[in-house]
């Protein structure tokens, strides 16, 4: 029952980011990134930016991380960050946004000698800041930063490299006045 609700979760969010992508700027990439306190392994993701107003846009971002070998165990996480960011300052073409998010850090833990599974979920408020330098108009640089306020408290340095897949629609300039 719960693959089956998470199935049609997962594909209502990609309708609707489907959807959306058309209508404004959306950018999707890859990303990489360490956790620098708790973690302590390399992190690869997949992020999209989606461009609502001229100043803020929408960034979910998936995080999966490298599997560590604990004495007889194997420790695997992933996350699920999902911000709001506003851009605060632009920088001739590149600029600058401040976060503000949620994210859900979810840890297995499966030892090996004694064929047992644990499992546990972290939510965390994440305040941070990213910054984008357009190298073209189908292509952009990210290089993003986030401290996690919760039970854990660690810090997340990443980069990326984001396709834009709307070229055409741009929110990147202000509306006149």
């Amino acid at each position: 029952m719960k693959l089956k609700k998470s199935t049609l979760l997962f594909l209502l969010l990609l309708s609707t980011l489907t959807i959306t992508a058309q209508q404004e700027k959306f950018l999707l990439g890859a990303s990489a990134g360490y956790d620098l306190i708790y973690i302590k392994k390399p992190a690869f993701g997949l992020k999209g930016v989606l461009n609502l107003t001229p100043i803020v846009a929408l960034v979910p971002e998936v995080i999966l991380y490298s599997t560590d070998k604990v004495e007889n165990a194997k420790m695997s996480f992933y996350e699920v960050n999902v911000a709001a960011e506003f851009r605060v300052q632009k920088l001739s073409s590149s600029y600058l946004t401040l976060a503000l998010g949620m994210n859900l850090t979810r840890q297995n833990v499966e030892a090996t000698d004694v064929f047992s599974k644990a499992s546990a979920n972290m939510v965390s408020f994440t305040p941070g800041l990213s910054y984008y330098l357009p190298l073209n108009r189908w292509l952009a640089l990210d290089a993003t930063t986030r401290y996690y306020i919760g039970k854990e408290g660690r810090y997340y340095i990443g980069a990326g490299l984001l396709f834009n897949l709307n070229p055409e629609k741009t929110t990147t300039k202000r509306p006149r006045k």
